[in-house]
Formats: structure tokens, sequence, C-alpha cells
């Protein structure tokens, strides 16, 4: 079976798997989507490819034994790519098998590395940029917009989508503005 979620806003789901469970699912499609204090992974995928993870928020999740934003796990594959993973229990995203994740900010997620070295991540911004401080309420988390870049990490830094399928962000601004495309999943200018 095939799982599609847009623009959906998911909030203090229970565990077990937490947000978006998907288990041997053949494709899963999440994109445009809020997940806000999972209580367990925010995404949790296993198995299938062609799977495509998009422009998505995962924010303030996790307990103990399900800390991450996002894990893949078996032989799960697909574009994993401009998503924002903040302020988990523990981990960003944690990978079982080698699979690219690409081109997002994961940051501020309660344990170090913010990206499992299992991952192939390229394109990882996990520090040096401040997201809106209203993510951080866990009761009423607000979008976790891109506030400050003084480094000018993600701003047109991210890898050009060379099928164009990739149009706009979570909030719909079409994607690329200025240079290119940025990192997250926010397209700011």
């Amino acid at each position: 079976a095939s799982l599609y979620v847009q623009s959906v806003q998911i909030t203090n789901a229970a565990s077990p798997g937490g947000g978006i469970y998907a288990n041997a699912c053949t494709k899963v499609v999440i994109e445009k989507t809020k997940i806000a204090g999972a209580l367990g992974y925010g995404i949790f995928i296993t198995g299938g490819s062609g799977h495509r993870v998009i422009n998505n928020a995962i924010i303030n999740g996790g307990v103990i034994g399900e800390p991450a934003g996002m894990r893949l796990s078996g032989s799960a594959s697909g574009l994993f790519a401009y998503n924002t993973i903040a302020s988990n229990r523990q981990g960003g995203v944690v990978c079982d098998s080698p699979v690219a994740v690409t081109d997002s900010i994961v940051m501020a997620n309660g344990a170090d590395p913010q990206v499992s070295t299992t991952c192939q991540s390229a394109r990882i911004v996990t520090t040096g940029v401040t997201l809106d401080p209203s993510y951080m309420n866990a009761t009423s988390p607000g979008d976790p917009k891109l506030i400050a870049d003084p480094s000018n990490l993600c701003i047109d830094k991210g890898m050009p989508d060379a099928n164009q399928t990739i149009k706009d962000d979570y909030y719909g601004t079409a994607r690329p503005l200025g240079n290119g495309y940025d990192i997250g999943f926010q397209e700011v200018r």
C-alpha cells in the first residue's frame, strides 16, 4: 500500500510510532506537514523505496526509546530533503542503512549526532541559524521559520532539483527564489 500525507498538522501523537508510522508501505509521500510533540518518532518509515519526504517540520518530539525526529529503517529509500527537524528529545535523523538525507536543517535535537553516521547526509545545517522561538512551545508550537542566518548557511545553498519536482516550500512560496534553493522547509529569499 502507499501512504500520502500533504499539508497536515499532527500534534501530540502518542507512542508507539509517534507522528507517522509507515510499516512496509511500498511508497510514502509526506509533504508540507508539521509534526509537533509526537510521543515517539515524528516520522518512522520501514522498508519500501521511492519515498518522498520533503518540506516538513518535525519538532519537539520523542520519548525514551523513540527519540528522533525521523527514522528510516530497513531498506527505506527515496528523496528525504528540504525538512526542518529541531528540538526533538534526542537525535534528529536515524538511518538503519545508507540512505541520502539532504538539504535540511537538523538542529537543537537533544543528542548528537544530529544525523546518524549511517545516513548519507549532504547539505545539512546543524548550527549557526536561528529559528523562530515560538516553535519551542509544546502546547501550541508555531512554525519553525528561519529568522536569522547570519553566515548565509541556508540561503541559496540547496542542491538544484534537476527534475523540477520541488516547485514550492512548506508555505507555498515558489522554489527557488534568488540564486538557488534554500536549505530547510522554508524558501526565505
